[in-house]
Formats: C-alpha cells, sequence, structure tokens
C-alpha cells in the first residue's frame, strides 16, 4: 500500500440520529475536520464504532464514505473481523471494494474456549492468504477474553499480508515482547491504549489507535512527535494530561461517554444504539470537567 502503517488514528464513532439511523453527513464533517490534524489516518468500523451493532450494508457504507472523506495523506483502515475464516474474507473484500486500504482483524471470540494458539494461527493465515488487503491482528481481550501471546504473534508476524498488529491489552509488558519479537520484520506495532501510549512510543511502537484521538487528536499525535523527539519531558505532561480522560471515555463510559464528550468539542458524537446509553448527567459533568482540565494541560 501507498501509505506507511505508522502514526495516530481514531477508531472512529459511528454517529447515528436520535432514531439510531446512520448519518453519514456527520461522520464525513468530523473526518473533514480532522484532516487539518496530524493524524495518519482512520479506522472505520472498529471497536468504537459500533462495528457489532451494524448490518454489513451499514459496515460498508462506512468505510465507503470514509475513503471519500480522507485526505489524500490519510489512510483507510477497516474492520473487518468475524467470527469465521469464511466470513471475515467476505467483510475484507466488501471493505476493499469501497477503497479501504488495510483491514483489522479481531480475534474469534464466542468459542473463546476453543481459541487456542493452533486456532487462531489457522485463522489469521487463511485470512491473510485470501485477503486482497494488508491485514492487521488485533488483540482486545478485555472485549474478547481471547489473549494473543506474543509467541504467536511473531510466528504470523512473517507473513507478507500480515502488516501488523493493533495491541489493546494496556499490558506494557506483553506490548514490549511483541516488539522485540517482531524487531526484524517489516510488521507495524500500534497500542491501542492512550494509557500507555508515553511508554509504547518510547519501546519503538509504529503507532496508535486510541479513542481519545477521537476527541484530542493533535495532543495524541503531539504526545508520540515529543517522546520519538526526545522531549520527554514534553511528552510525559501530555501522557498525564490526558490519560484520565481517556481512562473515562473507555473503561468508565465507553462509547456512549466518548460520544457525550465529542460533543463537548464540537465534532458529532451522535446517539449510541442500544443496549448502550449516553452517561447520565452525572457522568457528563465528570467528563465536562475533565475534558476542561486535559485540553488546560495540553
Amino acid at each position: 500500500m501507498k501509505h506507511k502503517l505508522q502514526g495516530v488514528l481514531p477508531p472512529m464513532a459511528t454517529p447515528f440520529t436520535p432514531d439510531e439511523e446512520l448519518d453519514l453527513a456527520a461522520l464525513k464533517a468530523n473526518i473533514g475536520r480532522w484532516n487539518a490534524t496530524g493524524l495518519s489516518g482512520y479506522l472505520a468500523v472498529g471497536s468504537n464504532g459500533e462495528s457489532v451493532y451494524m448490518s454489513e450494508d451499514e459496515q460498508q457504507a462506512v468505510v465507503a464514505a470514509t475513503a471519500e472523506a480522507a485526505a489524500d495523506d490519510k489512510f483507510v483502515m477497516a474492520g473487518a473481523g468475524r467470527e469465521s475464516s469464511h466470513q471475515t474474507i467476505g467483510a475484507i473484500k466488501r471493505a476493499a471494494s469501497v477503497g479501504a486500504h488495510c483491514a483489522l482483524i479481531v480475534t474469534p471470540c464466542y468459542f473463546k474456549g476453543q481459541m487456542k494458539p493452533a486456532n487462531l494461527e489457522a485463522h489469521y493465515l487463511r485470512v491473510a492468504e485470501a485477503s486482497p488487503l494488508p491485514i492487521l491482528l488485533y488483540n482486545v481481550p478485555q472485549a474478547t477474553g481471547v489473549n494473543m501471546e506474543p509467541d504467536l504473534v511473531a510466528r504470523l508476524a512473517p507473513h507478507a499480508n500480515i502488516a501488523g498488529i493493533k495491541d489493546s491489552s494496556g499490558n506494557i509488558a506483553q506490548l514490549s515482547e511483541i516488539l522485540r519479537l517482531t524487531k526484524d520484520q517489516d510488521f507495524a506495532v500500534f497500542v491501542g491504549n492512550a494509557e500507555v501510549l508515553f511508554s509504547a512510543t518510547q519501546l519503538g511502537a509504529d503507532g496508535a489507535i486510541l479513542a481519545i484521538a477521537n476527541v484530542m487528536p493533535q495532543e495524541c499525535v503531539d504526545l508520540m512527535d515529543a517522546v520519538r523527539s526526545g522531549d520527554l519531558a514534553k511528552g510525559k505532561a501530555l501522557q498525564w494530561s490526558l490519560s484520565r480522560l481517556a481512562g473515562l471515555v473507555t473503561r468508565a463510559y465507553g462509547v456512549g461517554g466518548l460520544k457525550a464528550t465529542m460533543d463537548m468539542v464540537g465534532y458529532t458524537g451522535g446517539a449510541v444504539r442500544l443496549p448502550l446509553l449516553r452517561p447520565g448527567q452525572a457522568a457528563l459533568d465528570e467528563l465536562a470537567a475533565e475534558l476542561k482540565k486535559a485540553m488546560g494541560r495540553a
């Protein structure tokens, strides 16, 4: 692909109207604002995009709208993981047909007890062989109950069509081991947890896919740039300014909290789809107060 897999991407929230229909105009407007920042690209229909609550047609429409609105210097990553290898390959082909540059493939998890390393290895190899796009592994054990061990990642990394990984475990020791084991491969390692962004960048992570980048994109870019340039004091200050808010929009209040916080800074978060809920007033007050602090320190 023409774009290098690196830098900061938001796992874009998908705006819905009050009656829970797709709001593609709002999505394109968000992307139009993000295009003016230092973001490297966009992840469409990932976890924070509520992809599990969307039909295949809806997901394809979101990927198409993202590809249409993204600036030429931004790449489009599409979430395309499904429970079976067969379904996953189909999803990647649909994403490719509307302009995605690469695909992020979450670990299958419904039969989590049977998702042993051998199963996952066979799955990713089958998908990589059939995929028209470079694929990235996606490890998010707090959501799936399935963890990709570093030695499995190292076995998959040499495949020509497996371009990297997004590790959202938040386990910095595991991330460090993945980086060590894949350092001689053409393999991009993205961290998916903003609270360890400083440490991950110091260890050599290629990029970051962060929920908080929907809200404070340039600050996330500046943090990575500061650490890479050796300005550790600036990087540390940015990390401390972002961490509390990042935790609130992921672990504490989730997608509803993320969308509410986007609304506070002029993006369109929009409605969530049930059974997700928007946070109540006390949570909104907490998010607003922490956002004010974060923006004041950043």
